[in-house]
């Protein structure tokens, strides 16, 4: 529900940044990427960049790059703070 994912971006929010890097790269390796997506596009701009700050081995980059991909298609830039309203993020007119 909407609130069960509001709960989870806040608790998110609330763990370091290492932490939720690790949460989100278990949740990607159970192909639940779109969900990481999701709550990063929800967290807050300073929040989600931290955690995205977190990828710095070699290894993840790919998974770092995909993300931000991903972000970027739907119309997120973490460096400006300017996030899409969501009737433009879900593609309603």
């Amino acid at each position: 529900t909407d609130e069960d994912f509001k709960l989870a971006v806040e608790m998110y929010e609330q763990l370091k940044a290492k932490q939720t890097k690790e949460i989100f790269q278990q949740l990607m390796t159970r192909e639940k990427t779109d969900d990481v997506v999701r709550y990063l596009a929800a967290m807050q701009t300073r929040k989600a960049a931290a955690v995205l700050k977190e990828f710095k081995n070699a290894a993840d980059i790919p998974q770092v790059t995909d993300l931000i991909q991903r972000l970027r298609d739907r119309g997120v830039n973490l460096l400006s703070g300017v996030k899409p309203s969501l009737t433009i993020a879900s593609g309603a007119t």
